[in-house]
C-alpha cells in the first residue's frame, strides 16, 4: 500500500506487519523530505512513528481517543487520518497546521503545541467519558 492511498486508520486494519512497515518507511522518508525542504519538527515525528502506525492499526480513531503530549508527534497521524498529500506534494506543505487541529480532521481533538499537556488531557477525555456514561 502506498502512504497516499491511506485515507483513514480503517486502510490500516487488513495489512500485514510487514506492510505496516514499509508504510511506516514511507511516512518516515515524507517526514525527512518535508522537513528539509520546507522546515519544521523533525525528533518527536520521527521517535513516534511505529507507535502511532501500531496505535491506529489497533484502536478505532476517532471513537478512540488518541492524546499527544507534543503536537508534533502528530505528523505521522496525520498522514493516515487523510492528510499525507500535505507530506508528500511541496504543493501541499502548507495545507495542515504542525499540531492537532479538530477543524482539520475528525481525528484531532485539541489545539495543541508544544509539551506536557496529555496526561490533563487524557484526564479531562477520561472523565468526561465517564460523566457521560
Amino acid at each position: 500500500m502506498n502512504l497516499i492511498d491511506v485515507k483513514s486508520p480503517a486502510d490500516l486494519k487488513g495489512l500485514s506487519i510487514s506492510e505496516l512497515t514499509d508504510l511506516t518507511a514511507q511516512a518516515r522518508q515524507a517526514l525527512m523530505t518535508k522537513v528539509s525542504e520546507h522546515g519544521g519538527h523533525f525528533g518527536p515525528p520521527m521517535g513516534a512513528a511505529e507507535i502511532i502506525m501500531a496505535l491506529h492499526y489497533v484502536f478505532n480513531s476517532p471513537v478512540d481517543k488518541i492524546v499527544y503530549d507534543v503536537s508534533h508527534q502528530s505528523y505521522v497521524h496525520k498522514m493516515v487520518t487523510g492528510r499525507a498529500l500535505a507530506f508528500l506534494d511541496h504543493d501541499h506543505y502548507d495545507d495542515v497546521t504542525g499540531y492537532t487541529d479538530p477543524t482539520e480532521s475528525d481525528h484531532d481533538f485539541f489545539n495543541i503545541g508544544h509539551t506536557s499537556t496529555s496526561i490533563s488531557l487524557a484526564s479531562g477525555l477520561a472523565t468526561a467519558r465517564n460523566l457521560k456514561g
